[in-house]
């Protein structure tokens, strides 16, 4: 399955020049991806304000971060060049909404930095949702201009997430009223509050939690972390969410179905799967319908084995008298589940 939807820009922000100028990586950049622990969103506000970032070529300090909140915000930032020669910044910024929310929205921008010059760097996020796990990604670099003429911003000399979402006031996806919650050993069940809670929903708890354990004894692994299996009740609500239109996706250690409607063992046995490697397409899919199949679902009539077009956009098995290509067969998808 697709990792929720991403939606990118590029914005180039020359300040009156002409083309950006692009100065080489430098080496001896101080590189930083440590992470602070959070206690609320204004604690994050304040540990960015506090961030100096020194690279020998410049000096970047003062983050704001706006007032983060459903919709668009400002990053801003003071980038001061140390060096005789113009710098160019390349600026990142990712806003996650979090839970299984979409899409994630991520813009890039470049700013050159005249000689000894101190300038603000600023770039727009936008949050869709804003929940408690809301991040939002703050990542510089020093891009270069490839040998096709294609800027790439390369390798971050500065990376770190800020918890923007956490106890935040402005936070629209109140998960506590949407759904109910229950923790098993080994998932953290998440349902639509619309489906109420009965017998059968107690028992498709206790039947999931059963599939896990006896497809990670089958495959001999277990998850690092609990899997975080989700219920919509219907596909609609579903679709709002996360942006995708089947009824069901898998990504990460995450689950999210339309109550009922899907195989409940396929998407698990990719989640536990991908802890043995990145096999070829073929055998991911094969590994997965095989132990559903062995567990008691009617995988190989699913849609997707039999001529669909399955969730990823390419069928299992080709229509009858027709041929499968062998480069799509051997495909191998760089998804981590599903």
């Amino acid at each position: 399955m697709k990792t929720p939807l991403a939606v990118c820009s590029l914005l180039v922000v020359l300040a009156g020049a002409a083309s950006p100028a692009f100065a080489p990586i430098s080496c001896g950049a101080a590189i930083r991806f440590g992470q602070t622990s959070a206690t609320g969103y204004r604690s994050e506000l304040a540990a960015a304000r506090g961030e100096v970032v020194e690279t020998g070529r410049l000096t970047i300090r003062n983050f704001d971060l706006g007032d983060p909140h459903p919709g668009k915000n400002l990053f801003a930032a003071v980038a001061k060049n140390d060096s005789t020669e113009t710098v160019t910044l390349g600026l990142d910024l990712r806003a996650v909404p979090g839970f299984w929310l979409a899409p994630n929205v991520q813009s890039q921008y470049l700013y050159p930095v005249a000689p000894h010059q101190e300038r603000q760097v600023s770039g727009e996020y936008e949050f869709s949702r804003l929940s408690a796990e809301s991040v939002l990604r703050v990542r510089f670099f020093f891009p270069k201009v490839g040998d096709n003429g294609v800027t790439e911003l390369g390798k971050p000399f500065f990376e770190k997430k800020y918890a923007v979402g956490l106890a935040n006031p402005a936070d629209d996806f109140d998960l506590s009223k949407l759904f109910g919650n229950r923790t098993t050993e080994h998932l953290v069940v998440y349902w639509a509050r619309s489906l109420g809670t009965n017998a059968s929903l107690d028992a498709e708890v206790a039947r999931r939690e059963a599939a896990y354990r006896r497809i990670s004894q089958i495959l001999g692994v277990a998850s690092p972390q609990p899997v975080r299996l989700v219920f919509y009740a219907d596909a609609a609500s579903k679709t709002r969410d996360t942006h995708h239109t089947g009824d069901g996706l898998a990504y990460d250690d995450t689950i999210i179905e339309v109550y009922g409607k899907v195989d409940p063992f396929h998407e698990l046995t990719h989640i536990l799967a991908r802890q043995l490697g990145d096999p070829l397409a073929m055998f991911n899919e094969g590994v997965a319908v095989y132990v559903s199949e062995w567990m008691g679902a009617d995988a190989l009539n699913a849609p997707g084995l039999a001529g669909h077009e399955d969730r990823r956009g390419g069928g299992c098995a080709s229509p009858p008298g027709q041929l499968y290509p062998a480069r799509r067969a051997f495909h191998v998808h760089r998804y981590r589940a599903g």
